[in-house]
């Protein structure tokens, strides 16, 4: 059976308005007094767009679920239901008082009768009308009765503040009280909303406790000096402009920005997090490395001492760890090529092999990590799905993500550090056997140690874990994959140069190519055509051999650095002989493979098969008259004059005049 909102209301005695919203919040999965009830939206009137709310009954409450019906019988059509309204909060408070105080409701106000019955009651322990235990108080008696006679039942109902929901004090009572005759409301209002800025921007800006309260007041104080507020007394001006620490607590949270901004760290291990399950993962489904430094102290080959950089690789199904030990003789860190030539190790190992996926860091070391994926196109046994990427990335200050980071904690507390030369993480105040003295390292070389780490790896293997593991030990937990089918998948060593590389297009002279300013050959390339190739060089690592590609990616050869010959070495011509033979050998199979057109014979056949020009008849005749026809007439040689530069003609004009001055002269002085 159903109810609507107005029988529900009804059976609840609450009404209309909190009856539909309390069906409406039910209907978005929350409880109605600590019950869910199951709520449903029909079409009718008087909801919104059409729609109302209507409760199952048997979801209710069980002191709301009272139905009664009345017995059908001959002449009535069907049954009626009858609902009997269950007393309400108020209802039930109205009872229990003309109930509990029926011998005072009969004497009259002002009498000596109440005020003798009034004595009598007060202090007495009686069970109020929701069961709870209440001790009378004459103040609380004669409010009761002066509300009931004055309004009746109506006069028990709890009457609400006017002023509920606004704001009745806007910084403290005795800074609101200090400055009420000065301020009005809106002043006041500003000042304090002015007030929480300063103190939200106190907090997100890192200041703490007292800091915040002193500098919030001093900054009160200003405010209200400006706005014209002054006393003669500092003390009490001081008391006034103190900020109360409730509202530096209800701002507090602003803190977290600080930290976001300023302890990354911090914030991020408060960041929320999902939970992940390796059930149903096989060995080498995924794999998590990491670099982590030994806190074992060794002795160089110059005498001094320093600790080893531990490369691990850990297999996320079984929890199995594959080591590396890089101890640096120089300063210096890791190197890429240290990760490569451990990751190698592991991808050739029968019992790990290569990864589907890869999970690290974002270092330098890890840069050749984006290489595995050029893996999945080279001639290399690989797994995982074709083109997609087998490398993941982890995000900065995330280090609880990754499980290995717990495990290098837990390999040291319960291995490493039963180790002859531990010293601990702190390096300022390190472990040791003697107080005033330098720790002592490890008794033994490096490879001492790594034979002892190797043993302490076996014994980590062997001991049983809680967790994903379920009580069995990660050597256990390979063996049970290796019996139900399991076998891993390896590299081939001779062609690491082909993974972490670079392509690089490069032009073919003399059949050769240039790389890091050395020629490099092949036979393949005696016999290559091609003006370019593509050569696949290594990042990371030295190489004496280089992978080249056609145009089309198809494998060409391996190409090696050009060998040199004495210039008086006969192998040098026996060289030269083989790679022109090659060569040579390359043409006329080239040669065979394509058929003979005479080229010249199909340029006539294509000139003698060609349409003639047919030309069109001309649009118009333009003929030439007048004087310009004789213009076109040529003098004979001899009455040719040679062209004369400017120069010249300005010479000579000058010349011309100075003899014209100098005979005017002449003539002037005879």
């Amino acid at each position: 059976m159903w109810l609507s909102v107005l029988e529900f209301a009804d059976r609840a005695g609450i009404s209309p308005r909190k009856a539909r919203q309390a069906l409406q919040r039910a209907h978005a999965g929350k409880p109605w007094r600590k019950q869910k009830l199951e709520v449903r939206l029909v079409d009718g009137t008087g909801g919104r767009s059409g729609l109302s709310y209507e409760v199952m009954v048997c979801s209710l409450p069980l002191n709301l679920q009272t139905i009664g019906k009345v017995p059908s019988g001959p002449g009535r059509a069907s049954a009626t239901p009858i609902r009997y309204s269950v007393p309400s909060d108020f209802s039930r408070k109205v009872a229990w008082f003309q109930q509990t105080f029926a011998d005072l409701l009969g004497t009259k106000a002002g009498s000596i009768e109440r005020g003798k019955a009034i004595i009598q009651l007060e202090g007495e322990t009686v069970v109020d009308w929701n069961g709870n235990s209440t001790v009378l108080k004459r103040r609380t008696l004669y409010s009761w009765i002066k509300h009931y006679e004055a309004e009746g039942p109506l006069g028990l109902k709890r009457a609400k503040r006017s002023d509920r929901g606004r704001k009745r004090v806007f910084i403290s009572r005795a800074w609101d009280n200090a400055v009420s005759e000065r301020f009005d409301n809106e002043t006041r209002a500003e000042i304090s909303d002015a007030l929480r800025q300063q103190v939200r921007g106190l907090i997100k800006g890192g200041a703490v406790g007292k800091v915040v309260l002193v500098l919030a007041s001093d900054y009160l104080k200003k405010m209200s000096l400006a706005n014209g507020f002054a006393l003669n007394d500092q003390a009490e001006l001081e008391r006034v402009c103190r900020v109360p620490r409730s509202l530096i607590r209800s701002e507090q949270h602003l803190s977290k920005v600080y930290r976001h901004k300023y302890d990354r760290k911090a914030s991020e291990d408060d960041r929320p997090r999902v939970k992940r399950t390796t059930d149903g993962m096989l060995p080498m489904d995924c794999v998590v490395m990491d670099v982590h430094h030994i806190n074992v102290l060794l002795t160089r080959e110059n005498g001094t001492t320093g600790t080893p950089k531990l490369l691990a690789f850990m297999d996320m199904a079984t929890r199995r760890v594959w080591c590396e030990l890089v101890f640096i003789e120089t300063k210096g860190g890791v190197r890429n090529v240290d990760v490569i030539e451990a990751f190698a190790a592991m991808a050739q190992h029968s019992a790990f092999g290569l990864p589907k996926s890869l999970y690290c860091d974002n270092g330098k070391e890890y840069l050749f990590a984006d290489f595995l994926d050029d893996a999945m196109q080279l001639q290399i046994p690989v797994v995982g799905e074709p083109g997609k990427s087998r490398v993941i990335r982890a995000l900065p200050y995330n280090a609880s993500a990754k499980p290995i980071e717990a495990w290098f904690g837990h390999f040291e507390q319960q291995f490493l550090r039963t180790c002859p030369g531990y010293i601990g993480d702190d390096r300022m105040n390190p472990k040791r056997s003697t107080l005033g003295k330098p720790p002592k390292p490890f008794e033994g070389d490096f490879r001492g140690f790594q034979s002892l780490f190797k043993q302490l790896l076996n014994a980590y293997e062997v001991l049983p874990q809680s967790g994903a593991l379920k009580g069995q030990s990660p050597r256990q937990t390979f063996e049970t994959h290796v019996q139900q089918g399991w076998s891993a998948t390896v590299m081939d060593p001779s062609r690491l140069h082909t993974v972490f590389t670079r392509p690089e297009t490069r032009k073919v002279r003399q059949h050769g190519i240039s790389v890091g300013g050395r020629t490099w050959t092949c036979d393949e390339l005696d016999t290559c055509f091609h003006d370019t190739v593509t050569v696949h060089i290594p990042q990371f690592h030295g190489y004496n051999a280089l992978r080249l590609t056609g145009p089309d990616g198809e494998l060409l050869g391996i190409a090696t650095p050009q060998e040199e010959f004495a210039f008086n070495d006969p192998r040098g011509a026996k060289r030269s002989a083989d790679r022109v033979k090659r060569r040579n050998r390359a043409l006329r199979t080239l040669d065979k493979s394509v058929p003979n057109v005479d080229v010249g014979a199909a340029l006539v056949e294509l000139g003698r098969t060609a349409s003639p020009i047919l030309p069109d008849s001309p649009r118009a005749t333009v003929r030439v008259t007048g004087e310009e026809v004789y213009a076109q007439a040529i003098l004979p040689a001899s009455e040719i004059l040679p062209s004369l530069t400017e120069d010249e003609r300005e010479r000579r004009e000058i010349a011309a005049n100075r003899e014209a001055a100098f005979s005017a002269l002449r003539g002037h002085g005879s």
